[in-house]
């Protein structure tokens, strides 16, 4: 007796070729924790020497990149929880 198997084989070869190109490509979010913690820095020195407009002005600019840096983080554990857990 043979049995017929419904499902593609290559599915799942094709998922896995899929979470290689999309998931363990280099991180986004690197660079962007990088320049970060370079403008968290350059904020703490500014507001050490009194120059708290400058102290507020690139704590505002350190909070957008976070804010993105997030973004892309969330966006590649979707992509994680997409293809692992599906």
């Amino acid at each position: 007796m043979f049995y017929v198997a419904i499902a593609k084989p290559s599915t799942k070869y094709e998922r896995r070729e899929k979470i290689n190109v999309e998931v363990f490509q280099k991180n986004p979010a690197k660079g962007l924790r990088k320049q970060y913690d370079q403008l968290v820095e350059k904020a703490f020195q500014a507001q050490r020497n009194g120059n708290i407009r400058l102290y507020s002005e690139l704590t505002v600019e350190a909070e957008e990149v976070r804010s993105e840096r997030c973004a892309k983080i969330t966006i590649k554990i979707s992509l994680l929880k997409k293809y692992l857990w599906t």
